[in-house]
């Protein structure tokens, strides 16, 4: 079985370090990718530039708060963004309401 391929977009290596310890704890067979800013998370997202070759992502979790672009507006660069096997977390009402605008609206588009 291959493994799990899992994009991390977050800028707190502290968050990241805690879900590399949480996925082998429970012992996912994966292979992470890593973006620290909202740039990064384009490319990643695109698998340009330093991501070019690397496979599609099974699973996306995605920072909302990030240097350069915040979540939503990495999202709003990436065609087809709506169809991305994202996960965002966030205690936010206001940034769950603009989440679920944007998949309802970007995949109308499809």
């Amino acid at each position: 079985m291959r493994p799990v391929e899992i994009s991390v977009i977050e800028d707190s290596p502290a968050d990241v370090r805690w879900l590399k310890m949480i996925l082998s704890e429970v012992g996912l067979k994966h292979r992470l990718t890593v973006a620290e800013d909202g740039e990064q998370a384009v490319e990643c997202l695109l698998r340009e530039g330093r991501y070019a070759g690397n496979p599609s992502a099974d699973l996306i979790f995605l920072d909302m708060h990030l240097p350069m672009f915040d979540g939503l507006e990495v999202l709003r660069k990436v065609p087809g963004s709506a169809l991305l096997p994202v996960c965002m977390l966030t205690s936010s009402e206001r940034e769950r309401g603009l989440m679920a605008a944007h998949f309802k609206v970007a995949s109308e588009y499809r």
